[in-house]
């Protein structure tokens, strides 16, 4: 469950997708994996915007309302960095207040990437850990 709210909190606050024309790799599109049984969808639009599932909670685009929250949830990712990294931005439209979820990224495939988000705003500096999770394209 940390897992997801912080995939979450990513997905909202990042206001601005970046993409180098030369990437080899475009993260758009739908991605699925699986976290104890339960299916975990983050969806990357062209535009910037993301939405994370988790079972039947939804959250994210460009408008959103959980209980009573109303935010807007974009991402950013940099191909430049070693590994490569992915922010989520979650913005309280009423407020404009942000947090960024710090995450890296690894291409494994045109249709398949490892993803790891930080706690804490920290972004990890590697995988070697069990709470990565490994993502498979659904649509592009």
């Amino acid at each position: 469950m940390k897992r997801f709210l912080l995939l979450l909190l990513i997905a909202t606050t990042l206001p601005s997708f970046t993409l180098p024309p030369t990437a080899p790799f475009n993260i758009v599109g739908k991605w699925k994996a699986t976290e104890d049984g339960i299916a975990i969808i983050l969806d990357f639009d062209k535009d910037g915007y993301a939405i994370m599932q988790k079972g039947k909670d939804v959250m994210g685009g460009k408008e959103f309302d959980v209980k009573g929250f109303k935010g807007s949830m974009t991402y950013k990712v940099d191909y430049t960095k070693e590994p490569d990294e992915l922010d989520i931005v979650i913005t309280n439209i009423s407020t404009g207040e942000r947090k960024v979820l710090k995450g890296i990224f690894k291409v494994m495939g045109d249709n398949q990437m490892k993803v790891l988000i930080g706690y804490d705003s920290v972004r990890p500096t590697n995988f070697d850990t069990p709470d990565a999770m490994i993502f498979t394209r659904v649509t592009k």
